[in-house]
């Protein structure tokens, strides 16, 4: 194992020099068991299966990181720890600062890039020894070769019998050099997509995909390579911006830096993700995103329609990769089935959002569903949330995808259409007027939509509101998304009760959400954006969509 690592420093839960002289003092003594059980579990389940070994340029698993790193983790001793939270006002648990720790020790950087259409070195290729780039003794050689798990026979696809050319390649000189870029940041591990992904099975792939988020989350850095790009200014141009994936790779690493086609750095930062600097002003004008979120992202559940537009105009090869991409982004967990086709597969994306967090702004999007089985309130992909509405996230609903459709609690307001003099033909672009709650007309693009010119009962299905807790009321904020809902007219029974819903309610024929734009509201008897307007719970209705 080699005796000299530098550390990158790129948090604030690092020892000072003074920690480093009690560190010399306690190399001798065995972590605690608790940052033990920490180290190996973070080693086995939070960074990659496989990582290139650069001073061999040779693959290896996590047990051989976990070998590597086994004098790191002796450098946590208790006086680190104990300083370490009491950095925090209040101090902060030891549950919260021996994983922060540990992840400090385990050091590794990533590739961010766009593929090539051919040309990549794959795992084949590694685990065959066909890349160039690293000379280690053949003691070491041979210690690695039982260390890493050997593919069985058969299962090499790629034999290359020319492998100058091979190593040659636009791909093969990429890696080569990012692994160089890692060398002089004193890292010994580096992880590559095109060749750290035995792509031949099923169960590696499937996990790869799922915890990709996760290991740009945990590198030391993030190694972004623009092949398009040779000063900032051609950032607007640059492919690595149009590109699926990379979304994740931008916003998930703590750490990144770029380097042009030349391999020349971008900037003379050490980290690009520092504030005010004139790269990040073009990173905001280039993606659309804030540059809070671009310096530090936090994933999750949440401002769905915000963060499904910075993915409307990015591209990916394979199309179900559009939902898949995003898993990290919005910390929830697909299974992976290529060929289930895009649509079907952005749909589980949303229905696994849904559980997740039941926020309202999943719901806050426009134009037509997707081709569902289940439900026709889908959206099709993150182009349908383009021009959203900014809605203030104020309440959680209880939403579920159901085999009668999606099941949304609404609050169902009448509306009253216009109707021209009958003549046969489609409406289109109709007039609605709400005649409650003082809303009068509401404007509505209909997109093209034909309303049939046959009896029908319209509604605003609004759900940006504060959901009714136990026998409270339902409130509603001064301006409200909704969505347009059709269904066939059923004449109100004598004797029903007179509550909203009740009157409009029908067995037979349900509600059904029209293709429109976006619906937005302003409700005159809510006098400020600080209060709430409490309609009656008979206005609550659930509907399947």
């Amino acid at each position: 194992m080699l005796e000299s690592i530098c550390r990158l420093k790129i948090a604030e839960i690092e020892p000072c020099s003074d920690e480093m002289k009690n560190i010399s003092t306690n190399q001798g003594q065995s972590p605690a068991q608790d940052i033990l059980d920490e180290f190996n579990r973070y080693v086995m389940n939070e960074i990659p299966i496989h990582l290139i070994y650069l001073p061999t340029m040779e693959l290896v698993g996590r047990n051989f990181v976990k070998n590597h790193f086994q004098d790191r983790i002796k450098e946590i001793t208790e006086d680190l720890v104990v300083e370490a939270q009491a950095r925090f006002v209040p101090p902060l648990t030891r549950e919260k600062v021996v994983p922060t720790l540990v992840r400090r020790k385990v050091e590794y950087g990533i590739l961010s890039h766009r593929w090539l259409d051919s040309g990549e070195p794959s795992y084949q290729d590694m685990m065959e020894r066909k890349l160039s780039g690293g000379s280690g003794s053949s003691n070491v050689e041979y210690l690695l070769s039982n260390i890493t798990s050997r593919p069985k026979a058969g299962r090499h696809t790629l034999h290359i019998s020319h492998s100058e050319n091979k190593v040659q390649s636009p791909g093969y000189k990429k890696l080569q050099k990012c692994c160089e870029e890692a060398r002089r940041l004193d890292l010994h591990f580096l992880w590559s997509d095109t060749c750290c992904i035995d792509k031949n099975s099923s169960a590696e792939l499937d996990e790869s995909i799922r915890s990709m988020f996760r290991w740009y989350r945990n590198s030391s850095i993030c190694i972004a390579y623009l092949g398009g790009t040779t000063v900032i200014e051609d950032l607007r141009l640059e492919e690595w911006f149009m590109r699926g994936w990379t979304l994740q790779e931008l916003l998930a690493p703590r750490k990144i830096k770029f380097f042009n086609k030349d391999w020349q750095r971008l900037t003379d930062q050490d980290d690009d993700k520092e504030e005010d600097t004139p790269l990040m002003t073009v990173l905001q004008e280039v993606t659309g995103i804030p540059e809070t979120e671009l310096i530090d992202f936090e994933p999750a559940p949440r401002y769905i329609d915000k963060r499904m537009t910075w993915n409307a105009q990015r591209r990916t090869t394979r199309a179900e990769d559009v939902a898949y991409s995003l898993m990290g982004m919005f910390d929830v967990s697909l299974q992976i089935a290529y060929g289930e086709g895009g649509e079907r597969a952005f749909g589980r994306l949303i229905e696994a959002i849904m559980q997740a967090g039941g926020d309202s702004s999943v719901l806050n999007w426009a134009g037509e569903p997707a081709k569902h089985h289940a439900s026709f309130a889908l959206p099709a992909s993150p182009l349908s949330f383009v021009g959203h509405p900014d809605i203030v996230t104020i309440g959680r609903l209880d939403l579920m995808l159901t085999s009668r459709g999606l099941r949304i609690p609404l609050v169902v307001v009448p509306l009253e259409m216009t109707k021209p003099e009958f003549d046969g033909r489609p409406i289109i672009n109709p007039k609605f007027y709400c005649p409650h709650h003082g809303i009068g007309e509401v404007k509505i693009d209909s997109r093209g939509y034909g309303f049939k010119p046959i009896f029908r009962q319209y509604a605003l299905g609004i759900f940006h509101y504060i959901p009714a807790e136990d026998s409270a009321n339902p409130g509603l904020p001064k301006q409200v998304a909704a969505y347009l809902l059709e269904r066939s007219e059923v004449d109100a029974q004598e004797g029903a009760p007179v509550g909203l819903s009740r009157q409009y309610r029908s067995f037979e024929d349900g509600w059904r959400r029209i293709p429109t734009g976006f619906i937005y509201v302003e409700l005159p008897g809510v006098p400020d954006f600080a209060s709430l307007w409490y309609v009656d719970r008979t206005c609550l209705e659930t509907v399947y969509l």
